[in-house]
């Protein structure tokens, strides 16, 4: 059970950065100002990060997925945002970068988790 949840984050994970990297890129292109974009993708990121939470609350935790979500959709709107305005770039590579970059936060997130688990100390030192 313990595995089918961490997949279910990395599934989340991945359809935060996918789907915060395609609105943005329907609503932007090269007409648009670069600080505009990168606002409107941050603003894209919390929205896809607000519904995602809500599709995957039940199966997952909503501590375990916002902070590595609002890193994930912020960043990547951010990024798409301001690449789709400066440059002419492939999509498919825009995607291929959210989702490693998706994949590569939440694995940074499962490492920070295991490190701050261990064993409490109640006060005394066995000797």
């Amino acid at each position: 059970m313990k595995a089918l949840v961490k997949i279910i984050d990395y599934v989340a994970a991945v359809l935060m950065g996918t789907a915060t990297v395609f609105f943005i890129s329907l609503f932007v292109d090269k007409q648009w100002n670069m600080i505009a974009a990168m606002f409107a993708g941050m603003c894209i990121g919390m929205i896809v990060l607000f519904i995602v939470t809500i599709l995957f609350v039940r199966v997952s935790t909503f501590f375990q997925i916002m902070p590595a979500g609002m890193i994930i959709t912020m960043f990547s709107g951010m990024a798409a945002g301001m690449v789709l305005t400066s440059a002419e770039v492939d999509r498919v590579v825009l995607f291929k970068v959210a989702v490693i970059f998706s994949l590569l936060i939440q694995y940074m997130m499962d490492l920070y988790n295991l490190k701050l688990k261990g064993e409490i100390s109640l006060g005394r030192k066995s000797r």
